[in-house]
């Protein structure tokens, strides 16, 4: 603390009776934080009577701004915190550029106060009628309003601004015509005791606020033009992007990697009318001081695990060149052989091949930085926390699949990933986390069409000679005595939990945990190619893919779902609910006897969903399960197999039908391209 001036004051959402706005626009939570903290700067300083009061400005409203969401209850304090972790993922997502994230549960005799980061969540409760917990909650207080925003999570690698920015929300049916959701400037848009923390906060809850090593002065600057503007590109800067609207597989949870929200797909959209509201709004500036921030592109559902953040950047002497700039926690047990996988790819690229390029960053842990835990307790034994570390990394910029051209520009990216990771196998590299975030398309037609990406998980990798020829016999299994633990779980060094990939796209055997090879990461591009087509109506208008493509696949915030999502279909649900519902799930697709039904409804959700071009759509579908029904385990499916399928495919349905191709650009003879 440099001063005792406030820097933060509390406050109450200005409409309680809407979703508080900014928070997660596609998703249409309905998140409604009983009292906030906003910054000095969002207060109208007032007297009355000779009494100063303050009076919060109800534009500043909104999840960009808050540094801590709660929550009061009368006596469960227990559902009060299972509560506010909503709020704090709608704070994660709204400002990517925090380490951590806050929130406190109040009721008459408790208040829990909670800090999440990529290691897992904290939390310390106490009890007012102890006099120790009173002084501790006064201290908690005074700690929320004094301190410097880096000592609540901020990244001091990344420099804010604010900026009043119009954005379009929903109004309620029942409101519609009054100008309700415009008066307000919102409207709905999408365990221990006192004297034993959580295992994790036993050594740092009480001195977990002092762990920053950084001060700085948390003013924020105020917008230069107070006056709205009215046009689309107004909003473009504002950071309310997510895995969930990107694609479902960030939405999904990942084994053990996630925290603890049971993410679904979103409910499906709804007739809406929107109104403009003006906000201010933080935005990115400056990032690791050599990048111009362009705006959002990804941003993971969770909390807990690798947190990954991709802006779109551009550095500060080649403004023309817009990068990707990715931001993830990788855990301390994964990055040796991380680093050595991303050694390999440097000497060995590929066009198919998304090479990652590491920017230099000041090391920061979430054990030993954020929580402040010495060296040697988290070395400890029973220290079952991962200690993840930040990590940047810079990449050529590609088009998300979900700006498709046309579905054989998808088919065509597909064969390109796939290419690339027949290629890693080649080079004794296994990817282990393939799925639609992974594959990215190309930004132009001359481009390769297609590349696999991020290597967070992939390790090194010597591809067996033969498949399995059998599965162990039940004798061998009851009577040998059980195998030992392999070295990785043997081993002293950092926890590190289980984590194979994004649960949707799972092998069978992957989510049955018997084992990871390059034949499951081939499964779980049938199941990208499967889940592609009942994710989407077909491609945006070309005028959008061409706007998109302009401004750098940035989400432009207030617009909701893109309008070529969808849900998908009851019997894919359970692939995201738990690992043994997706396995048992997928293990009766797999089967010919056991998958007639199911192939029955996926041809009748095809025909509704893409109609005049269902007969090439279903025609790649069947090929597709039919090279993955029913094969042994001596005998599954090949690199070479899967591109054949795609190539004759391609070779029979080369052009898109009339009105289904919306690929922006063009030939020198005006023809469009594919």
């Amino acid at each position: 603390m440099k001063d005792t001036r406030p820097r933060y004051r509390f406050a109450v959402p200005y409409d309680t009776r809407h979703a508080y706005p900014l928070s997660h626009a596609p998703d249409k939570a309905d998140l409604r934080p009983d009292f906030v903290v906003l910054p000095i700067d969002a207060f109208h300083k007032k007297q009355k009577r000779g009494q100063i009061y303050y009076e919060p400005k109800k534009e500043w409203h909104n999840f960009t701004m808050v540094r801590l969401t709660g929550e009061c209850k009368n006596s469960d304090d227990a559902s009060g915190v299972q509560q506010v972790q909503s709020y704090m993922r709608a704070t994660r997502r709204a400002q990517p550029w925090l380490r951590f994230v806050t929130a406190m549960v109040v009721t008459r005799e408790v208040v829990n106060f909670m800090r999440g980061d990529a290691s897992g969540m904290e939390r310390v409760k106490m009890r007012l009628e102890r006099g120790r917990s009173c002084l501790e909650f006064v201290r908690l207080l005074m700690a929320i309003v004094l301190c410097e925003a880096e000592l609540f999570g901020k990244s001091s690698h990344i420099a804010l601004t604010t900026q009043t920015r119009t954005v379009q929300v929903s109004v309620p049916k029942s409101e519609t015509g009054t100008s309700s959701a415009a008066a307000t400037g919102q409207g709905q848009v999408p365990f221990t005791n006192d004297a034993a923390p959580t295992p994790s906060a036993q050594v740092s809850s009480h001195r977990n606020l002092r762990s920053s090593t950084r001060n700085s002065e948390t003013r924020l600057p105020l917008p230069a033009n107070t006056r709205a503007t009215r046009s689309s590109s107004s909003s473009i800067l504002l950071t309310a992007s997510s895995g969930s609207y990107a694609t479902r597989s960030g939405e999904k949870r990942k084994r053990t990697d996630e925290d603890d929200a049971k993410l679904m797909p979103p409910p499906a959209a709804k007739k809406e009318v929107h109104e403009e509201v003006e906000c201010i709004v933080q935005v990115p500036t400056i990032l690791f001081g050599i990048f111009v921030y362009d705006g959002l592109l990804f941003t993971g559902a969770s909390i807990r695990g690798r947190g990954t953040v991709v802006f779109v950047v551009h550095r500060k002497d080649t403004p023309q060149v817009k990068v990707a700039l990715k931001m993830a926690w990788q855990d301390v047990a994964r990055k040796p052989r991380r680093d050595e996988v991303i050694e390999i790819l440097s000497k060995h690229p590929h066009e198919n091949v998304l090479l990652p390029i590491p920017v230099q960053v000041d090391e920061d842990s979430t054990l030993r930085i954020i929580r402040a835990f010495t060296q040697t307790e988290v070395n400890a034994e029973n220290m079952r926390i991962e200690d993840r570390i930040l990590e940047v990394h810079e990449t050529t910029l590609r088009r998300p699949v979900r700006y498709f051209w046309s579905v054989q520009d998808f088919v065509q990216g597909l064969l390109g990933a796939l290419l690339g990771h027949q290629y890693l196998v080649k080079i004794n590299i296994l990817h282990r986390d393939v799925s639609e975030n992974n594959v990215v398309l190309a930004g132009h037609p001359g481009d390769p069409r297609g590349a696999i990406m991020d290597f967070d998980m992939a390790i090194r990798y010597e591809q067996p000679k033969q498949p399995s020829l059998s599965l162990p016999t039940n004798e061998s299994m009851m009577l040998d005595p059980a195998p030992e633990e392999t070295s990785e779980k043997a081993c002293n060094g950092p926890f590190k939990a289980e984590r194979t990939g994004t649960t949707p796209y799972m092998a069978v055997d992957v989510l049955d945990g018997t084992g990871h090879t390059h034949y499951d990461d081939i499964e779980s591009f049938f199941y990208v190619l499967l889940l592609f087509f009942f994710s989407y109506n077909g491609p945006l208008p070309q005028n959008e893919l061409e706007a998109a493509n302009d401004r750098g696949f940035i989400h432009v915030p207030g617009l909701g779902r893109a309008k070529n999502m969808r849900d998908w279909p009851a019997m894919f649900l359970p692939w995201s609910a738990s690992m043994s519902a997706a396995s048992e799930s997928k293990f009766a697709l797999l089967s010919r006897k056991k998958s007639a039904q199911v192939v029955k409804e996926m041809a009748l959700e095809l025909k509704k969903i893409w109609g005049p071009s269902y007969r090439p759509v279903g025609t790649l579908v069947a090929r597709s399960l039919d090279l993955f029904q029913d094969r042994p385990p001596d005998n599954r499916v090949t690199h070479a197999e899967f591109i054949q399928v795609l190539e004759k495919w391609l070779e029979e349905f080369p052009q898109p039908l009339d009105g289904c191709n919306s690929c922006p650009f063009y030939d020198q003879a005006g023809a469009q391209y594919i």
